[in-house]
């Protein structure tokens, strides 16, 4: 259902692949019925694909593009910090 939320711990209950775009082309990231939404996020922000995933403060899983230069540059300075 577009515009529901979602608890970060509940399973999806659903088996697939998406493609999202990455450097070096698209980027295969498979999920199952026994991930949790939170393993899904994990799995696309730790893929290398230009995209960022979170859940909002109201539970609405949000995607945002994230040119992977930038998010290299961001992370190598989370990790000086």
């Amino acid at each position: 259902m577009i515009g529901a939320s979602v608890g970060g711990g509940e399973q999806i209950g659903l088996q697939g692949t998406m493609q999202l775009s990455g450097p070096a082309g698209n980027n295969s990231i498979d999920y199952f019925p026994t991930d949790t939404v939170n393993d899904i996020i994990k799995r696309i922000n730790l893929s290398g694909s230009e995209v960022v995933a979170r859940l909002d403060r109201n539970g609405h899983l949000q995607l945002k593009a994230s040119p992977s230069a930038l998010r290299s540059e961001e992370h190598t300075s989370e990790l000086q910090s």
